[in-house]
């Protein structure tokens, strides 16, 4: 298993476990950390552009490159996306909706076909 593979799958039982604990915070973190190691790994095997430093640049960088499924465009785009305001009070929030664990798991999955970083 390659480094990146390791480090993403971390990250993933990390989110998984916060989000257990209702934790909704890092547990996007976490994904979005887990998504950014497999963004790095992708932008240097294939030369596409310059790795930024962080893991979350890079994701950012996949929008703008040709990846083999359509579906990667609005994965990328929650991904790297800002919180929305939507109480009364003017506090920022996340869509109900909005699960990036399963963001994460899918723009790896479009990234590195065999990488398989589900859990068994």
């Amino acid at each position: 298993m390659a480094i990146w593979q390791e480090k993403s799958r971390h990250d993933f039982a990390r989110a998984t476990k916060a989000r257990a604990e209702g934790n909704q915070g890092l547990a996007r973190v976490c994904a979005r950390r887990a998504a950014g190691w497999a963004a790095t790994a992708y932008l240097t095997q294939h030369e596409k552009t310059l790795v930024k430093p962080t893991g979350f640049e890079n994701i950012q960088q996949l929008v703008n490159i040709d990846i083999q499924s359509g579906d990667a465009k609005p994965i990328i785009e929650r991904l790297t996306s800002n919180l929305e305001t939507k109480t009364e009070e003017g506090e920022e929030a996340w869509p109900a909706d909005l699960n990036l664990i399963s963001d994460a798991y899918r723009l790896i999955e479009l990234l590195f076909p065999a990488a398989n970083l589900k859990p068994d």
